[in-house]
């Protein structure tokens, strides 16, 4: 399954006054600032509010990170879906401030993109820290970025001014020996820690918004978008069927859905001079059902790539939990 799936983790820490906030859900204002200082750094049309008609539409680095085409009518997936972006970008919570500092964010780079963009995100996280007149944003200086193994073992990327290691991958290959223990498994309880949005299709009809998903839904979500990022940045093939996965997921149901509830967010775009809603679910769903360790690699792979929109965002972080 995935066989060809793999990213990298890496932890950004710096070195600030006082610890850096940017409010609940902080992947909001952080991919705001990440793809504002790229833009200002890459675009040769920056008053064009759309990289539609570029003539370097498909080599401008930012518009390879952050606007990618949708797809074309070649391949197996349905023509005018956008690609999914190749990073997420993640709350690190309140971890306590270490010897190097503060740690800002998760990075969550995936396929080729952790080796094609993370210089660039490397810049653009120094420079988003530089103070800025006019601005509340918190300024910062650098200091490390550090890469974690599916263990959580930290190896030294960046020192917080040159490179000094390569960050490390994490294949599929490792989720799948990390849960392959995990054998009669009578629950499964999902932390759903930002707010997830999803959009499920039912045939030919127009897609609907889910406020309270089944165990169904997100399986169906979440194996999509990993077979999307397989086949478009990690080189895979589409050999992944997950319909009979999806089948399976329906005999599996909510337990207790009470800790559910809908959050309401949105933010300003710039380039579509509008804004844009960001609600989704949160809580916590609790699943029983047969079989369940069937399910346990994609649900492990979940954690770290999300799952429904708005997932650079920040949106979309699951944990889950194995009761026995």
């Amino acid at each position: 399954m995935l066989e060809n799936f793999s990213f990298c983790h890496l932890r950004v820490y710096v070195q600030a006054e006082r610890p850096v906030r940017f409010g609940a859900f902080p992947g909001n204002s952080l991919r705001s600032g990440l793809g504002a200082t790229l833009h200002r750094a890459a675009c040769v049309q920056p008053r064009s509010a759309s990289c539609e008609g570029c003539i370097l539409r498909d080599r401008c680095l930012y518009s390879r990170i952050f606007n990618p085409a949708s797809l074309s009518d070649e391949g197996p997936f349905r023509q005018g879906r956008p690609i999914p972006r190749p990073f997420v970008i993640r709350s690190v919570g309140d971890l306590p401030a270490s010897e190097h500092g503060y740690a800002l964010l998760d990075l969550i780079l995936i396929g080729s993109s952790r080796d094609v963009f993370l210089p660039y995100f490397v810049y653009a996280i120094g420079e988003m820290g530089l103070p800025k007149k006019g601005t509340k944003r918190p300024a910062y200086k650098l200091s490390r970025i550090v890469s974690l193994d599916y263990g959580r073992r930290e190896v030294l990327v960046h020192d917080g001014r040159f490179f000094k290691g390569e960050p490390q991958a994490i294949q599929m290959a490792d989720i799948e020996r990390g849960v392959n223990g995990d054998r009669g498994i009578a629950a499964l309880t999902m932390h759903v820690q930002s707010p997830l949005r999803l959009k499920i299709q039912d045939g030919d009809e127009k897609s609907r918004l889910v406020s309270r998903p089944s165990f169904q839904d997100l399986i169906d979500r979440l194996a999509f978008r990993a077979d999307l990022l397989h086949v478009y940045h990690c080189g895979g093939q589409t050999d992944y069927d997950h319909r009979a996965l999806v089948a399976a997921a329906g005999e599996v149901r909510m337990v207790d859905p009470s800790p559910i509830y809908w959050q309401e967010r949105s933010r300003y775009s710039r380039s579509q001079d509008a804004r844009m809603n960001l609600d989704g679910f949160m809580g916590e769903a609790r699943f029983e059902g047969p079989n369940l360790e069937r399910f346990l690699p994609l649900l492990k792979l979940g954690e770290y790539i999300h799952v429904g929109k708005n997932t650079t965002f920040g949106h979309g972080a699951i944990r889950v939990e194995v009761e026995r």
